[in-house]
């Protein structure tokens, strides 16, 4: 397993983040059919649950997935631009579903969510996690500093770790 992670090493952040997302989803999902059944549109029952599961994703993969601690209102603003990317995307969907086509609301809300859930994935990983490489060309040198810090003090734990599991198996 560990062999196939390093020939695809975005899938050691991309398989929490689809973990975690399908948890905020089912979240935003709930949210968006409780608030659909409340007498509230499509789009703004869209919108409540997309704010809901987003939310909860931020959180998750802040602490859980992608373990940053710097910057955090600065990858929250992120984060949430992407969002509004995937909200105006899902309405997009949903418009076009359900308005154009005349498919069910509830089919097409299904449809866009993987379709969202990939795309805000990718950008999420190469802009909201991933900031050292922008920062350095925005010339940010306090962010990059915080993220080499960063870096390192992640680094020494999994070390720790591993010297701890590796003491563990020759006792």
């Amino acid at each position: 397993m560990e062999e196939f992670l390093e020939r695809h090493p975005w899938l050691r952040r991309g398989i929490p983040y689809f973990i975690i997302g399908g948890g905020s989803t089912g979240v935003e999902l709930i949210i968006f059919f409780i608030a659909k059944y409340n007498g509230f549109d499509i789009y703004q029952a869209n919108i409540i649950g997309k704010l809901c599961g987003l939310t909860l994703s931020f959180i998750l993969n802040t602490v859980i997935n992608f373990k940053v601690k710097s910057n955090i209102g600065l990858r929250l603003i992120m984060f949430y631009a992407v969002g509004a990317g995937g909200l105006a995307l899902s309405n997009l969907m949903l418009y076009g579903g359900v308005e154009v086509l005349g498919m069910p609301f509830g089919l097409v809300k299904f449809i866009s969510v993987p379709v969202v859930g990939f795309c805000q994935f990718w950008i999420n990983k190469i802009v909201t996690f991933r900031k050292k490489e922008i920062a350095e060309k925005l010339h940010m040198e306090e962010f990059v500093e915080e993220e080499n810090q960063h870096e390192e003090e992640v680094h020494q734990d999994e070390e720790t770790r591993y010297e701890e599991e590796m003491e563990l198996l020759n006792k």
